[in-house]
């Protein structure tokens, strides 16, 4: 499995909040039952199954219907940023002189 650019902000917010609650990846591996190397390739945006991502989440106290929610949002404002910007290049302003 690869991480995509969503995948990979969803593990930033998961080691975001990792790091928020004074965990380690060992700590909170241990917690969970899972490898330490699991949870660096989740928190690198590679996920290995739903399950574990709702339990490391649920562990993490995140909502991840929420991360998704706000993915999309996030998604939808640089589509738009983007399409105004193709929009406006190559467009000039028009200066007069004064004087």
């Amino acid at each position: 499995m690869t991480s995509t650019p969503t995948t990979t902000r969803v593990g930033a917010s998961l080691r975001a909040r990792r790091i928020s609650l004074g965990l380690s990846q060992s700590g909170l591996s241990d917690q969970l039952g899972i490898s330490r190397a699991r949870i660096s390739a989740m928190e690198n945006g590679v996920f290995g199954n739903a399950r574990l991502l709702f339990e490391v989440s649920e562990a993490l106290g995140l909502d991840i219907f929420l991360l998704a929610r706000e993915e999309k949002v996030a998604r939808e404002i640089r589509h738009n940023q983007e399409s105004q910007q193709g929009t406006t290049r190559g467009t000039r302003v028009k200066r007069t002189s004064r004087g």
